[in-house]
């Protein structure tokens, strides 16, 4: 059972991945600053949870 701070984490990545799939982040480094922000934002997630961006040659 996850916990609401979970919950919240995992909605928030969904966001991430939104934006990302949307077009409306396109900058390696600016997901890579917003991956920075959830860890911090989340810490003990990010021991649970393996966040890597995979760049494509689009």
């Amino acid at each position: 059972m996850l916990s609401t701070r979970e919950e919240r984490f995992l909605v928030d990545i969904e966001k991430l991945q939104h934006s990302i799939e949307t077009g409306h982040i396109k900058v390696a480094a600016k997901v890579m600053e917003r991956i920075g922000r959830l860890k911090e934002k989340y810490k003990g997630f990010q021991k649970l949870y393996d966040i890597q961006l995979i760049l494509s040659d689009d």
